[in-house]
């Protein structure tokens, strides 16, 4: 069995590497996908431009700049501190929450100011995609 096995997996090693250059690549599949989120191209922009038209970007910036509102910039999958000391992890559900109530958890060094967005869960899932992609 260990020979049989031997001889096998030296065969395998550059499949398993094209497979892995394929995948960081985004190719090899015929998706559509763009990044790691699973989001498509087209779903990212229209986050992107719902953002726009509904002002996110003067009060948090997709570049990492400071502004009235945490950035969007690395945001997505980070440890995010909260006003009251604690700490969660800036996932979907945490963002989905902070679009939808804004001040359910307020980032530690900012103020609750954001306005309620009346957010369909096709918007919130392209809202989501974009942030997604500034990670």
């Amino acid at each position: 069995m260990k020979r049989a096995l031997r001889a096998v997996v030296p065969s395998l090693v550059p499949v398993l590497v094209l497979t892995g250059v394929l995948a960081a690549c985004g190719g090899g599949s015929g998706s559509s996908s763009a990044g790691s989120s699973g989001a498509s191209a087209d779903q990212i922009a229209a986050g992107k431009a719902l953002a726009h038209d509904r002002g996110c970007p003067s009060c948090h910036s997709p570049s990492g700049a400071q502004g009235t509102g945490p950035t969007w910039k690395g945001l997505y999958g980070s440890q995010v501190t909260l006003n009251d000391g604690t700490t969660v992890t800036a996932d979907d559900l945490y963002i989905k929450e902070s679009m939808t109530d804004p001040g359910a958890k307020i980032v530690k060094g900012f103020a609750n100011m954001m306005p309620h967005f009346n957010l369909s869960p096709k918007e919130q899932d392209e809202l989501l995609a974009y942030i997604k992609s500034l990670a």
